[in-house]
């Protein structure tokens, strides 16, 4: 392998873990170094309660990966979740300093927009462009580097969260040792990943991106491939089935842990099978049913809510530890009346649900992060600029603690 291909260590904090993958991207293929997940009880619905704890987690992971491939991992590209996205589409234009289009021109019209004015306890933590134009009234999903033109006009996405819980997620890593690189929104990450995936793509630029955690659902839409263009969020987890087999059959949590993700809800045979103890598949099955179908009713009701003419019959893409319930695809395909795409990583080193953001954020960093020293947005000269008013929207706005 080339020494010029850039290696990146990318983290995601989730509400019971840490999660660390190093590698790299070619040819739009995720290499895995490594890849590794430290258990950790240190977030409450998104938020950090145990700055402490995660910080000592994140030191676990990277010292692991040091010792392991012998470097010296000092920054981070880090994936959060959307708690309280919001999601803002704006454009920004500035004249070319040599009538052609060198990168400085594009940079100009990103600093423009990350300088954007938020509402109080936002923080915009990604600006990412999807669409260039040129004053031919050329335009063009790639960058235009090398183009004649006299301006350019760059459309971008616009991401922000709240401040206190994104600097929450920084303050942990950076008190680790680390500087954070870049941070993005755990849905356009898993979004980016899922470009390569086939039977993704194949079912059109637009879907349902479904992830369950051990503490909290999103329910995120994508459209044009990578854009999260609406988001809704539950304080409904994997362990909250756990926890209802635990009250159900006055289990550990051990053997109801085991319990579901051994069985999960298996069709039962026609003749009774005691599988553990007294309880039979049907037990088992017929209480996690239970358990889940207030989500289901949940994201039932969001679907419908958002639905239009060009999206009611999106396909859902599930991600996530927790879709890796036995019998949710079914389930899910029955309640709510869609396709339900089921996508395993393809990267060899990380191949589980739980590190799709991770492998989406190496991605990342090999399309939008550039390969000379460090960027600073806010340290990028503003050329001559005549910026347009942008086509704004704010798409997203939710309660992490509503009730199912």
């Amino acid at each position: 392998m080339s020494d010029e291909v850039k290696k990146y260590a990318a983290i995601e904090i989730s509400s019971k873990s840490v999660k660390l993958v190093y590698g790299y991207s070619l040819e739009g293929e995720v290499f895995v170094l490594h890849a590794l997940e430290s258990r950790v009880n240190a977030l409450d619905g998104g938020v950090v309660v145990e700055s402490d704890s995660l910080t000592a987690a994140i030191k676990r992971v990277v010292l692991n990966a040091n010792e392991t491939l012998g470097v010296i991992i000092n920054e981070v590209l880090l994936a959060v979740p959307p708690m309280g996205l919001t999601v803002v589409a704006e454009r920004s234009m500035t004249n070319t300093i040599s009538q052609e289009v060198q990168q400085i021109d594009i940079d100009n019209c990103i600093s423009q927009l990350k300088k954007l004015r938020m509402a109080d306890g936002l923080k915009i933590i990604d600006v990412v462009p999807y669409q260039y134009s040129l004053d031919n009234n050329d335009i063009l999903n790639d960058a235009p580097i090398g183009r004649k033109s006299s301006s350019i006009s760059v459309s971008a996405t616009i991401y922000a969260m709240d401040k206190q819980l994104v600097d929450g997620y920084v303050r942990a890593i950076e008190v680790a040792g680390l500087k954070v690189k870049r941070i993005v929104s755990a849905p356009f990450a898993t979004a980016l990943y899922l470009t390569d995936i086939e039977h993704v793509i194949s079912s059109g630029s637009s879907y349902y991106l479904l992830n369950i955690g051990s503490d909290i659902t999103t329910l995120n839409q994508i459209t044009q491939k990578t854009i999260v263009s609406s988001s809704k969020c539950w304080k409904f987890g994997s362990d909250k089935i756990t926890e209802r087999l635990m009250e159900r059959f006055e289990l550990s949590y051990k053997d109801a842990n085991m319990l579901k993700e051994k069985y999960g809800i298996d069709k039962s045979p026609s003749f009774k099978v005691h599988v553990f103890k007294e309880l039979t598949l049907t037990d088992i099955g017929e209480c996690i049913k239970e358990s889940i179908l207030p989500l289901v009713n949940s994201i039932k009701k969001q679907v419908t809510d958002w639905n239009g003419n060009e999206t009611k019959y999106l396909p859902v893409v599930l991600t996530g530890g927790g879709t890796c319930l036995y019998g949710l695809k079914e389930l899910l395909e029955k309640e709510i009346q869609l396709s339900i795409i089921d996508v395993t990583p393809y990267s060899f080193g990380a191949r589980s649900k739980s590190y799709q953001n991770c492998l989406g954020l190496i991605k990342y960093a090999s399309k939008y992060i550039r390969t000379e020293a460090d960027f600073s947005l806010e340290a990028t000269p503003i050329s001559r600029v005549a910026p347009k008013e942008g086509r704004r929207q704010e798409m997203v706005d939710y309660d992490i603690n509503e009730e199912l």
